[in-house]
């Protein structure tokens, strides 16, 4: 594999990466926010 394509690679893993990263922590917000609005409507 030539040292470009190992760049590239590795910049893409990196990005993937961080998508998934920002993805879990929105559902983690979401689902806390949800959960917070159903005690409140409930309480």
């Amino acid at each position: 594999m030539s040292t470009e394509a190992e760049k590239l690679y590795e910049e893409q893993s990196k990005t993937y990466h961080g998508f998934l990263q920002l993805a879990k922590w929105s559902a983690i917000i979401i689902a806390v926010v949800l959960i917070a609005l159903y005690f409140w409507f409930v309480a």
